[in-house]
């Protein structure tokens, strides 16, 4: 056994067989302090079911079953040379009893994506880019992309799952624990990290890092559909794994710096410099009873795209599916796994129809709060299948009707209200300090009462008071001392974000019910957008 193990820690989980896969969870822990706002998540479920994808396949594993990835992240190998040498030399003994036998290694590293599309993200050091796969440090060779990669995301789309290349993780990071079999750090002073990069160099062991969305890795036929998958194409892949002779150049000189990417992946249009040529756009709508439904649909880049449904119950639930993947680059149409979104119009204005379809899986979170610590919050949420169906047709004003129903688990709603659609995404550009509200009167259209931005945002008291418990919270706006509008707010959703820069913004949205002495019963809608001068400004959110 190569390298110089500790004595094994409690978090630790490793199997042996004569096999030539190893399966890896590197952050299969938990994080059991309060949060902090530069904390990353532990990717639940990832140690179980890597667990379970070896015993399907009597392969080696190397699983973390609770180590914080905040306290020692074993997916980065700075951190593995300098807090975690036992999980490396594990894994390099493994690698090296392979090679003795005369196999080539196959190390799969199971993590957590947390987005709700039933799709796995497959990190192999590559980028995709309309349709082109780039980058410089792969951790495959051709063959074993051929032989593996493709037939795996060509199968997960076969069985009602989908696949993309290195959409949002590509493992193509220096530090990430993948690149340990890229060839690039044959020079490293660690002789574990040397070793393993030269075999790598030498096409002798492959990596593949396995992105789950939350649908792949919470209990189900989902997840038991992926890992049918898997353990088929490592099968199947079998006989390729002979180790043959040394290559004669490192790894990324043999690849190059372009590859087709699987045949059942969308089209796309070939990547440049220039702006997406869509805004995106959100729709929004209150219920009677103060139900709030968040819809949207944006580019993230000229060949990506992000969308949401949210539908925030007044028990203080919230069932949501937020989804990234490739975009054809057609303004107005969006569309990954059972979600659809299609609108018409002038692009410069708010659309004047929009046609939203969601058949597929929502996470049904317990709070409203689960965004405010979203390891915690997921660690309490489950999957729900959704039949969504909604149709807005524009009145005037960026305001219309939207009809259709929202069937999820035992929740049926028959939908047809007046709605608010408005131009622009989230992620577009980051705004500074605003405060919207719109009211919606029983027959009347919506009308924004307030529109606070920049400056004169900054210049108001706005506040949210939180009730006594049972109580609904209330959102206050104060000007000079004086209340100029109060009303309570049967759904409050707060999303933490942070910025390159150290800033934090907060972005709270949701409904709000009729103002504090108003009699007329209207309801409306809210966003809330401050920004935090530094990170450290407050510790736990």
């Amino acid at each position: 056994m190569a390298g110089s193990a500790d004595s094994t820690p409690a978090w630790f989980e490793g199997r042996s067989a004569r096999s030539s896969v190893i399966v890896v969870a590197p952050h299969g822990g938990t994080r059991r302090r309060t949060i902090r706002r530069t904390d990353g998540m532990n990717d639940l479920h990832t140690a179980d079911l890597a667990m379970q994808v070896a015993e399907r396949l009597d392969s080696h594993a190397l699983v973390n079953r609770g180590c914080d990835r905040n306290d020692v992240d074993l997916n980065r190998i700075r951190q593995l040379v300098a807090k975690a040498p036992f999980f490396l030399a594990q894994l390099r003994a493994r690698v090296d009893e392979i090679v003795a036998h005369g196999e080539r290694p196959l190390v799969l590293l199971v993590h957590g994506w947390n987005m709700a599309v039933p799709w796995c993200d497959v990190g192999v050091g590559l980028r995709d880019r309309g349709g082109t796969l780039y980058g410089r440090f792969p951790t495959v060779g051709r063959d074993r992309y051929a032989s593996f990669v493709e037939p795996l995301a060509a199968r997960l789309f076969e069985v009602g799952l989908g696949a993309c290349i290195g959409l949002r993780y590509p493992a193509a990071g220096r530090d990430n624990a993948t690149q340990l079999f890229s060839g690039r750090h044959v020079d490293h002073d660690d002789d574990d990290v040397a070793a393993l990069a030269a075999l790598a160099a030498d096409e002798r062991v492959d990596a593949v890092q396995l992105e789950l969305g939350i649908p792949l890795r919470w209990r189900g036929w989902r997840r038991e559909a992926f890992i049918d998958a898997l353990v088929q194409c490592v099968r199947e892949e079998e006989p390729y794994r002979a180790v043959g002779e040394p290559a004669d150049t490192v790894r990324s000189d043999a690849w190059g710096l372009e590859a087709k990417p699987p045949h059942s992946l969308p089209a796309q249009s070939v990547p440049g410099t220039q702006a997406a040529p869509d805004s995106g756009c959100s729709l929004q709508a209150v219920l009677d009873d103060g139900t709030g439904l968040f819809l949207g649909a944006e580019p993230t880049g000229p060949a990506t795209m992000a969308t949401r449904v949210c539908v925030a119950l007044v028990d203080g639930s919230m069932l949501l599916f937020v989804g990234e993947g490739p975009w054809d680059g057609v303004s107005g149409r969006y569309q990954i796994a059972g979600f659809r979104w299609q609108s018409t119009g002038n692009a410069e204005s708010a659309p004047s129809r929009v046609g939203v379809r969601l058949d597929g899986p929502l996470v049904h979170y317990r709070t409203h709060e689960a965004f405010v610590d979203l390891e915690r919050g997921l660690s309490g949420a489950d999957l729900a299948d959704a039949d969504i169906e909604l149709e807005y047709i524009a009145a005037q004003g960026g305001v219309g009707r939207l009809v259709g129903h929202v069937r999820v688990g035992a929740i049926e709603r028959a939908i047809d209200v007046w709605a608010v659609c408005q131009r622009g995404g989230r992620r577009a550009s980051m705004p500074g300090d605003k405060l919207d509200v719109f009211m919606v009167e029983a027959g009347v259209a919506p009308v924004r009462v307030l529109d606070l931005r920049g400056p004169s945002a900054a210049a108001q008291c706005v506040r949210f008071i939180d009730g006594e418990s049972g109580d609904t919270a209330q959102l206050e706006v104060m000007r000079d001392g004086e209340i100029v509008f109060a009303a309570e707010t049967p759904v409050k959703v707060p999303v933490y974000r942070l910025l390159p820069d150290g800033r934090v913004v907060c972005v709270t949205f949701g409904t709000v019910g009729p103002r504090v002495g108003d009699a007329s019963g209207a309801v409306g809608l809210y966003e809330r957008v401050e920004i935090t001068p530094r990170v450290d400004d407050c510790d736990e959110h």
